[in-house]
């Protein structure tokens, strides 16, 4: 991890308790099965965290596509100003659109990497299979 005067910041991390902070939501179809999969920054006192989340259960290590584990990914945000308790927004910053992205075989791969400040915006890539 590079500080903002590109000296290595190092830090030690320590599990704060055994539930996660970030959780499936049933009421929000787009992430009311799995939330993983995290990109966080801190930056001006705000924890920024973005998110995969899953609409569906998935099944890894299929063949083929199989129509019943048909599932959507999605990247959420999520701010804190403690790190622990989080304001999450009710609709994802994107959504998987093409048909890889929405099948539970293990072909698809779709996280948030995120990136520091450039020209006071935020840089969020998404990895997945073109």
């Amino acid at each position: 991890m590079i500080g903002r005067g590109r000296e290595p910041l190092v830090f030690k991390l320590r599990r704060m308790g055994r539930e996660p902070i970030l959780r499936p939501v049933p009421d929000h179809p787009w992430k009311a099965a799995a939330v993983f999969n995290c990109a966080a920054i801190y930056s001006d006192g705000l924890f920024h965290v973005w998110y995969r989340a899953t609409d569906k259960p998935f099944c890894l290590g299929l063949e083929r596509p199989v129509e019943e584990h048909k599932y959507t990914s999605s990247i959420g945000y999520a701010v804190s100003t403690d790190g622990i308790h989080f304001k999450r927004y009710n609709a994802p910053i994107l959504v998987g659109e093409t048909s890889q992205e929405m099948w539970g075989g293990g072909g698809s791969t779709h996280h948030p990497l995120g990136w520091p400040l450039l020209h006071d915006l935020y840089r969020v890539w998404r990895e997945g299979l073109v």
